[in-house]
Order: structure tokens, then C-alpha cells, then sequence
């Protein structure tokens, strides 16, 4: 079937579809499934996903994002397991409460210039993005707390400013990234190499204090 924008869709099975390159702005789409199907080069502009499915045990490959337009578009209680979004446009994109296990935002564009500068907009909130892929993106304030990102990857992010607050990120690779001023507060920590990382202005609880110690093969001890 033919989907046009702007237009709702509920309990649809869409897998193994190519949407690669088609104008699906402002379209609803609640209970679909699209395990397998291709958004290669589409316009998302402002979609909605409720409680979709992406990726389905049975077949070989889940759906894929990769090279998409998603600005402004909002993911809620989806399976999202896997799913590549790798150079995808996604100024204001928006995952909520999500299984998004090994999912792939890297190299994504979250920014929107605004005169000299460059503004970032991601928000990922709630979700399991244990193994997912930051990798290579500018996320400078974004909005990214109680989030599972066990062994993430956050390689030459620029995470400043961001809030990560209540996130559990144990055995995170974060080579080259940059955390200046994010709020880590409530944030499960080891492993972090903190000799590479500007951690000026991070903010953190007394009690995350003896997890970055560790870091240095320091001890913390009562006077």
C-alpha cells in the first residue's frame, strides 16, 4: 500500500517494504510492524512511532534508517534492537522508553546552525541503548538520562553540556570524547580512562566519586 503524508496507521504489517527516498512527512504510525523494510534517503519529517516493531527474530535484517531525514521525529515504545540510523538528519529526533539495543546513531547530523553557531537537539530518555553506537556526532546539550548504555559507544562524541544524569554506563568506549559541563549525576561510572577526557564542570554526586577513583588505581580513605 501506498502511504501518504500526513496520514495515521495502525497495526500495519510493513516489513520488508522500500520506503528508501519517499516523502513520508507528518505521518502516525501506532502498533506497525517493519521488521526488514528500508527508509534509505526517505523524508521522515515529524513522523511518529508508537509501539512499533523494527526487528524481528525471524528474519535476517532489521528494519534500516541509515541516510534518513528524522528531524523532529519521535520513536515511543519501540523495539529498535539493531536498527542502523548511521548519517541520519535528526535535528530534535526523539527516542522514548525503547529497547534499542546495539542500535547505530553514528555519524548522525543532530545539529541546526544558527547564525555562528551550531545547536544539537537528541533526546534519549528511558531506554535500554546497551552496545548502541554514538560514535562521531556532535550532541552538545542534548538530553540523554536514565538511559542503559552499557557498553555504548561514544568514541569522538561531543557530549558537553549533555545530561546523561541517571544513566547506567558501565564499560563505555570513550575515546576522544568530550564531556565538559555534562551532567552525570546519579550515572553508573567505571572504566572511564579520565587521564583523556576534559571533565571540567561535570557534575556529579559525592558518592560517584570512589568509581572515577578507581580510574586512577588511586584509593579514597577516611582521615
Amino acid at each position: 500500500m501506498d502511504i501518504q503524508i500526513g496520514e495515521g496507521y495502525t497495526n500495519l504489517d510493513l516489513c520488508n517494504k522500500d520506503f528508501s527516498g519517499q516523502d513520508l512527512t507528518d505521518c502516525t504510525f501506532s502498533e506497525c510492524q517493519f521488521a526488514g523494510s528500508v527508509f534509505r534517503g526517505a523524508n521522515l519529517t515529524n513522523c511518529q512511532f508508537d509501539r512499533c516493531q523494527f526487528n524481528n527474530s525471524d528474519l535476517d535484517e532489521p528494519a534500516s534508517f541509515a541516510w534518513a531525514n528524522l528531524r523532529e521525529a519521535v520513536f515511543s515504545y519501540c523495539d529498535l534492537n539493531m536498527v542502523p540510523f548511521n548519517h541520519c538528519q535528526g535535528y530534535d529526533l526523539a527516542f522514548k522508553e525503547c529497547q534499542m539495543q546495539g542500535a547505530d546513531l553514528s555519524l548522525g547530523d543532530f545539529k541546526m546552525p544558527v547564525g555562528n553557531l551550531d545547536l544539537a537537539a537528541l533526546t534519549i530518555t528511558d531506554c535500554n541503548f546497551s552496545y548502541g553506537n554514538l560514535s562521531n556526532t556532535f550532541l552538545v546539550g542534548c538530553k540523554l538520562s536514565n538511559n542503559r548504555l552499557t557498553e555504548c559507544l561514544l568514541d569522538f562524541a561531543d557530549l558537553s553540556d549533555a545530561d546523561l544524569s541517571g544513566s547506567e554506563m558501565f564499560n563505555v568506549s570513550a575515546r576522544n570524547c568530550k564531556l565538559k559541563g555534562a551532567d552525570l549525576r546519579g550515572a553508573s561510572l567505571n572504566n572511564l580512562d579520565l587521564k583523556s577526557l576534559d571533565l571540567e564542570g561535570v557534575r556529579l554526586y559525592y558518592n560517584q566519586l570512589p568509581a572515577l577513583v578507581d580510574s586512577l588505581h588511586l584509593s579514597l580513605e577516611e582521615e
